[in-house]
This record gives C-alpha cells, sequence and structure tokens, in this order.
C-alpha cells in the first residue's frame, strides 16, 4: 500500500506536492495518454511502491507525440490536477520548447497558505523496445482521494538500466540514483538485457578504472 508523505515523515509541502504530481499523473491516464512512459520517482513508486518523493514529473515521450499536442495537453492538465489537489493562485508557464525535450513549472498555494512548485518534463529522445516497457497498477495513498489508477512504465530492466547509465555519466552524481538502484536491485531487477549487453567493453572498462 502507498503512503501519503505526512506518513513517511515529510512536511506540508512535500505531502502537497506528492498529491498535486499523483493528480496529474492519474488524470492523464484517465484522458488516455498511451504516448508518456512515466519514469523517475514516480515510476519507481508504481513499481515498488518506493518510499522517495520526486521533485519532478518525468515522461518520455513517443516519437508520434508532438509538440503542437502538448502544449495544448499539459497546461490543461497540469491547471485541472491542481485544482483538484486543493490549490489556489496556480500559475502554469512552460519553461523549456525544445526539439527533444518540453517542461513546465506548476506553481500554487494551499488554503493554510503553504507554497508548492514542481516541474513536468517531457523527453523525445527515443524509447526502448515494447518488451521492456509495462502497463503497472499505482496504489495511491488513502489520504489523498485519488482513485487508483494503470499508468505505462519502464520495467525493472530498463529502469536499472537507466540508473547505472546515471551513475557512470561524468556530469551527475545524485543520491537518489543510488537509492533507487539499491531497490531495484532489492527487488531482483537485471540491467543485462537492455543496458550492459550493448555497452562497448572499453566504456564499461574505462569507467570500472574510475
Amino acid at each position: 500500500m502507498s503512503l501519503a508523505a505526512s506518513e513517511l515523515g515529510f512536511g506540508a509541502e512535500a505531502e502537497m506536492r506528492d498529491r498535486t504530481q499523483m493528480q496529474f499523473v492519474a488524470l492523464l491516464a484517465r484522458q488516455g495518454a498511451h504516448r508518456f512512459i512515466l519514469k523517475g520517482g514516480l515510476a519507481m513508486r508504481a513499481l515498488y511502491g518506493s518510499t522517495r518523493l520526486t521533485k519532478d514529473v518525468d515522461f518520455d515521450g513517443e516519437s508520434s507525440l508532438s509538440q503542437q499536442s502538448m502544449q495544448a495537453q499539459m497546461p490543461k492538465a497540469l491547471l485541472q490536477a491542481a485544482r483538484q489537489a486543493g490549490l489556489n493562485g496556480i500559475d502554469v508557464q512552460q519553461t523549456k520548447a525544445g526539439d527533444r525535450s518540453s517542461r513546465w513549472r506548476i506553481a500554487g498555494r494551499t488554503a493554510e497558505d503553504v507554497a508548492t512548485t514542481w516541474e513536468v518534463e517531457v523527453s523525445r529522445r527515443g524509447i526502448p523496445p515494447a518488451n521492456f516497457i509495462e502497463t503497472r497498477p499505482f496504489e495511491t495513498p488513502i489520504a489523498y482521494r485519488i482513485p487508483n489508477f494503470s499508468v505505462r512504465v519502464y520495467g525493472p530492466a530498463a529502469m536499472a538500466g537507466g540508473k547505472i547509465n546515471a551513475l557512470l555519466s561524468l556530469n551527475r552524481s545524485v543520491p537518489r540514483d543510488v537509492f533507487d538502484l539499491h531497490e531495484l536491485i532489492r527487488n531482483k531487477a537485471d540491467p543485462v538485457p537492455l543496458w550492459i549487453s550493448r555497452v562497448p567493453r572499453e566504456f564499461l572498462e574505462r569507467n570500472a578504472r574510475r
């Protein structure tokens, strides 16, 4: 069972952010957003009920997903989700509109004047084969009053491969990658089919010496 942020020891801002993010992803799922694939922290929640909260919501988009359709859909979905979650003074802005990725920022306040802000990013840099993508049930915390839903998400092999890739990157070093990879390993995720088996041997040897 998924736990609310307050049940995990987080404060009011983190709980409202978590709740609004789930409300947003649930809304997209109900709208039939089948060209979006959830990744990152919320994907870990969908896969394993992870207790790690996330500052952003990240998706990969299929090649058929156009910039125009996202510009029409995302602001409306963010605004609607924020209202359903109980935010006031809502501000939605697109902060990036590139060929390969787009980003939106949402900000608002609760009736108790608790401010929250977070971003959603959609990347269109290509996706792995269909057998590495799953549709999983997303169990929402009872306290959030959001009906459970199903979401497209990367499977364990793809998630683990992505985390290893992030940890080997020279320009990235964040604790959440270690936390997520530990959770994936604990659940017996195997990155070999997607990542390690396709990486040149010299790349692995070079990084092993670091």
